[in-house]
């Protein structure tokens, strides 16, 4: 009930039996020249850091793989990798862990996200922000939104102006120009 966790030497086997294993699949690929679509899902409002340099590595590493991205909201991302339509998905969080039961379904924690006003907020007292200031969203499916209502909630305050804006060049710009928080 309180979880298990590997030993420094476990940690070390586990890292190389998952090189191994990728080394037999690239191997039987290879041999079978067969070509493999790999599907990654992504969330429509995020976008990790230095994709293009992973998948320039991919493609390195596999050169019989195709890779296929897939955007979608973090909940249709769950649902798609609970049903195999994916093969692995980068989402910015999970409502529900039980979810992934299935021993085949393996989650791992890369980072934690922060919300993170945008805009003029200098000397601004949280409160004054989320209930006098124009709020901008990227999406209201996206984890930024939930965050923000959650914290919202948290202070008891409500700000029905909330609006998306789902060009991220133009939610800078709107609130580099002063006209709302992002």
């Amino acid at each position: 009930s309180n979880g298990v966790e590997l030993t420094q030497n476990g940690e070390k086997l586990y890292q190389q039996f998952k090189k191994m294993i990728l080394l037999w699949e690239e191997t039987t690929a290879i041999i079978s020249n067969k070509e493999e679509n790999i599907l990654i899902g992504i969330p429509q409002s995020t976008f990790p850091m230095q994709f293009n340099t992973i998948i320039k590595d991919f493609y390195s590493q596999f050169p019989n793989k195709k890779l296929s991205i897939v955007s979608a909201t973090t909940n249709e991302l769950i649902h798609k990798i609970v049903n195999r339509e994916l093969t692995i998905a980068y989402v910015a969080e999970l409502e529900n862990e039980n979810l992934f039961q299935d021993k085949q379904i393996i989650s791992e924690m890369l980072s934690r996200d922060k919300l993170v006003f945008i805009g003029k907020t200098k000397g601004i007292p949280l409160q004054k922000i989320l209930t006098e200031e124009r709020l901008y969203v990227f999406s209201k499916q996206c984890y930024s939104y939930r965050a923000l209502t959650k914290l919202m909630n948290d202070f008891n305050i409500q700000n029905t102006s909330i609006s998306e804006i789902n060009i991220v060049e133009t939610l800078f710009d709107i609130c580099k120009n002063e006209l709302g928080i992002g």
